[in-house]
């Protein structure tokens, strides 16, 4: 949240930041990605119109794709929670 806070303090639309801990520190992605895009959203809830633009930066193709596979999952999580 603090970076997100950061960004919004500072008036900006759009922050950036790596898959954290899944390069050196060998973080497990699964879980790295579920911290990280679950975070986002709850942070989302709250300030839904302040932020256009959230990059997550992933190392390479492996991690790219569990955290896309997160990302969707939440998504549909979403749109499902939405209808109800």
């Amino acid at each position: 949240h603090a970076t997100a806070a950061l960004a919004i303090d500072n008036n900006c639309l759009t922050i950036a930041f790596p898959a954290l801990s899944t390069g050196l520190y060998d973080y497990p992605y699964e879980l790295a990605a579920n911290i990280a895009i679950s975070t986002l959203y709850d942070f989302k809830k709250i300030h839904d119109n302040d932020l256009a633009y959230v990059y997550i930066y992933c190392y390479d193709d492996e991690i790219f794709k569990v955290f896309n596979d997160v990302h969707y999952k939440f998504i549909n999580d979403w749109k499902r929670n939405i209808r109800r």
